[in-house]
């Protein structure tokens, strides 16, 4: 039989108009791994789409940990010094985004109160190491066939998901937008039945 496009409707039919949005506020319209897909690097085949929340603990501990030192210059404070007495509040927040940062899979945390290399990196680290876990969950859980056209969806030929609107030849019609996403996510494009034009 011949093969017709899937009907899609237009964006602006939605309850929000702006696409991103629509995907975080009707996850129930995708697949556990479409799911896991949105959450991927564009770069490497996915959308993009975390929440914020997943990272909070790494850009806390990141951030106190590049501080440290300044704190110590500042007013020769051991930050973080003694991990066995109890510590002050902060310090027990702390303590708690280190343990969950260990338990995604980062790496361990340098001294604190130094500026080194390793220190000013380690934010960086720990969030390209959570990256890499969540891309191999996805990867199991999609398996060898799918892998093959997540790769092709991937790398340079991603960055039309990336690129504003700032010029009107640079805008995407909603239905190709439409047809893209779905494409990525691996969705069917045709019906059977007769093509209308």
């Amino acid at each position: 039989a011949p093969l017709r496009r899937c009907a899609v409707a237009p964006l602006h039919s939605l309850q929000d108009s702006d696409l991103l949005r629509s995907l975080l506020i009707r996850p129930c319209a995708f697949t556990p791994l479409e799911l896991m897909q949105l959450r991927v690097p564009v770069q490497r085949g996915g959308f993009g789409l975390r929440p914020i929340s997943s990272g909070l603990d790494v850009a806390y501990v990141g951030t106190a940990l590049r501080a440290s030192a300044s704190i110590r210059a500042a007013g020769g404070l051991t930050f973080m010094a003694d991990q066995l007495s109890p510590a002050p509040g902060m310090e027990q927040s702390l303590a708690a985004a280190v343990a969950s940062c260990a338990r995604a899979g980062s790496p361990a945390v340098p001294a604190w109160g130094m500026e080194d290399s390793d220190t000013l990196r380690w934010q960086t680290l720990a969030g390209a190491s959570r990256i890499s876990r969540l891309f191999q969950d996805f990867a199991a859980a999609a398996g060898p066939a799918q892998m093959g056209r997540i790769h092709s969806c991937a790398g340079v030929g991603a960055q039309w998901l990336c690129t504003g609107p700032s010029e009107p030849y640079l805008e995407i019609p909603d239905e190709d937008l439409v047809f893209g996403v779905l494409f990525r996510l691996g969705r069917s494009l045709m019906t059977p039945g007769p093509c209308s034009h």
